[in-house]
């Protein structure tokens, strides 16, 4: 006795602690964070505990506030702290959420059940969640169906809507609950009719007077009860497999009505009759299975109805037409749920049937491939790149992949730079750059026997080195006489390094040409043009438009004078595929941003000269 009293004591004191922390929310005076921290801190000996102390602490809460008065507002904040606590682990149970709605619903009337309802609709996304979903789908049902049962569907027709659109949104359209699976009928559909003559007195008469001249169809009391007694058939389709009643309504299809909206309700009930009685259900019995007269009668019948509806106005043709469609799919349905509602996917487009090929066996593969000297490996691709060039060494040693230039390639701008006419300056020559330094060293060492001769006054720097080196090629490989200019007189002639020569005398040499260099730029431009680098005759991007257009597919040969290797003439053809312009006016731009001091006009029409172009 004394064990449970002190177990009950910190069980009811935790109740009691949650119960301050939502109250403390509601009124504003907390967060939902806090809320959650406080629950959290709450130390208890068992999880189960705390999750039960919870939601017994959330029910006590929305009790009161039901006795006093709920507020929509209160009542959402509510829910939203419940399902805050319910995502959380071990903090309270899933369904409390779902649980504080059904007792909200359980104790209001009706009328303010509806605008509570809009708590549950907008939280649909919630509850469709896998958190919320498998713990509070059946109750969230079995709420819906119990709101149903108390509504008038006559009166209260806007608020089941709502609910039945609230579940068409919940649950998916596979949900075996929302099917009908078993194929049951609406019985409680009654329609109440008179089944007593009516005998009336003279007003009677007089009516009859005053309808004799708008209704064309004599109505009586047997048509009367033969008409309406056609509403149970059509609420229970079942009594239409009974030989005694089936016969008795053979000749009222062959009755006009006068009231053409009428009318066409009630060949759309028929034909919603035959379509059941021609169906194949699922739980339909083995005796309820028409016969070869009865289905022959129910076919013509059918296209009587329909030649019916046709001809009644307004726009019979059109509404005959819908009402076809629409038992169309209904019998998709009704296939669908004969095969048990399989889930609905989305349909995978059509894959093209491939040929099937008959395959090789790997040693006739195998034969093929060694009696034609090929590689095969199994891919397309790597086949094609082993096939190349099936001998290693000999794709190794290929002249294509030889990518180190020339002596005379590779010096001819410098050759072209030593010539006093041509105006280069010293600081602008390309021997003065480091990179191009370095790499003429390494090709002097590799190409050059010049480079191992014995000298006798050591080189002072590397381009003063490079120079001599390079007037003693310039009597190998003899400068193009195009290059010269058009201005040179015709005893004039550039300074040429003999092999005889030692390194003073080509220094000298060099260093008397550098003069003379200099006086003609002096006195061709003063000290202020001297000391500018940029060349007069540099063209511009608008010029090279025009040039890739007058040089069209012959770029390429104009490409290695440009200083492009084979590797970057590809890359620029398969950049600009099928545009020679494009690929021409790209060379020429990449040339005028490498080399800015060397692309001129004078260059250009040199170097166009030694590619043969005119």
């Amino acid at each position: 006795m004394d064990d449970s009293a002190s177990d009950a004591a910190p069980f009811a004191h935790i109740i009691r602690k949650i119960e301050k922390l939502i109250k403390r929310y509601l009124e504003g005076e907390l967060a939902i964070e806090h809320v959650v921290q406080g629950v959290r801190s709450i130390a208890t000996q068992e999880m189960d505990n705390r999750r039960q102390a919870v939601d017994l602490a959330s029910k006590r809460i929305l009790s009161v506030l039901l006795r006093i008065g709920l507020n929509k507002n209160t009542a959402n904040h509510l829910i939203d702290l419940s399902i805050t606590l319910a995502r959380e682990p071990d903090l309270c149970s899933g369904s409390l959420p779902v649980l504080l709605l059904c007792d909200v619903f359980d104790s209001l009337p009706l009328n303010e059940s509806e605008e509570f309802f809009s708590l549950v609709e907008d939280k649909v996304s919630i509850w469709k969640e896998d958190l919320f979903f498998k713990c509070c789908k059946n109750q969230l049902l079995r709420t819906c169906n119990d709101l149903l049962r108390r509504l008038s569907r006559s009166q209260n027709t806007v608020f089941c809507g709502k609910i039945l659109v609230f579940l068409a949104k919940l649950f998916p359209l596979s949900e075996r609950s929302g099917l009908n699976i078993a194929s049951e009928f609406n019985a409680e559909n009654i329609t109440l009719f008179s089944s007593e003559d009516y005998k009336g007195i003279s007003d009677e008469a007089s009516y009859h007077d005053e309808s004799e001249s708008t209704s064309c169809v004599p109505v009586d009391y047997n048509l009367y009860r033969k008409f309406w007694s056609l509403q149970e058939y059509f609420r229970q389709p079942l009594l239409c497999y009974t030989k005694v009643h089936w016969r008795q309504f053979t000749s009222l299809l062959e009755l006009e009505l006068s009231d053409s909206n009428f009318r066409r309700y009630v060949l759309v009930q028929f034909l919603i009759l035959f379509q059941y009685l021609q169906s194949t259900v699922r739980f339909k019995l083995e005796t309820h299975i028409l016969t070869d007269e009865q289905s022959s009668w129910v076919k013509n019948t059918l296209t009587q109805v329909y030649k019916l509806l046709e001809e009644t106005p307004p726009d019979g043709a059109g509404f005959a037409t819908r009402i076809k469609h629409i038992l169309q799919r209904e019998e998709s349905w009704n296939a669908w749920k004969n095969e048990g509602c399989p889930d609905f996917k989305e349909a995978r487009p059509m894959e093209q049937a491939r040929e099937v090929r008959p395959k090789r066996k790997l040693g006739d593969e195998v034969k093929a491939a060694m009696a034609s000297k090929r590689v095969v490996l199994g891919d397309t691709e790597m086949n094609r790149l082993w096939n190349l060039c099936p001998d290693n060494w000999e794709a190794c040693s290929s002249p294509k992949r030889d990518f180190v230039p020339s002596l005379e390639k590779f010096f001819d701008m410098a050759m072209d730079q030593g010539d006093p006419v041509a105006g280069a300056k010293s600081r602008a020559k390309s021997i003065y750059k480091s990179n191009s330094g370095w790499r003429a060293l390494r090709l002097l060492s590799q190409k050059s026997p010049h480079f191992f001769t014995s000298s006798n006054q050591p080189i002072k720097s590397l381009p003063l080195y490079l120079e001599s080196m390079v007037m003693r090629l310039a009597k190998e490989f003899p400068i193009n006489t195009q290059n010269a200019a058009p201005s040179q007189a015709a005893d004039e002639k550039p300074d040429m390094a003999d092999y005889g020569d030692s390194e003073d005398e080509l220094l000298k040499n060099h260093e008397d040409s550098r003069d003379r260099e200099t006086g003609t730029l002096s006195s061709a431009g003063g000290a202020a043009e001297c000391g500018s680098n940029e060349p007069k005759d540099k063209l511009s991007k608008d010029e090279l438009v025009a040039l890739a257009g007058a040089l069209g597919a012959d770029w390429k040969k104009l490409a290695p004078l440009l200083s492009f290797g084979e590797d970057e003439i590809l890359y620029i053809a398969s950049e600009h595929e099928g545009d020679a312009v494009k690929q021409a006016y790209q060379a020429l731009l990449v040339w005028l941003e490498q080399e800015p001091e060397h692309a001129t006009h004078s260059n250009l029409l040199q170097l166009a000269a030694r590619a043969g172009l005119k």
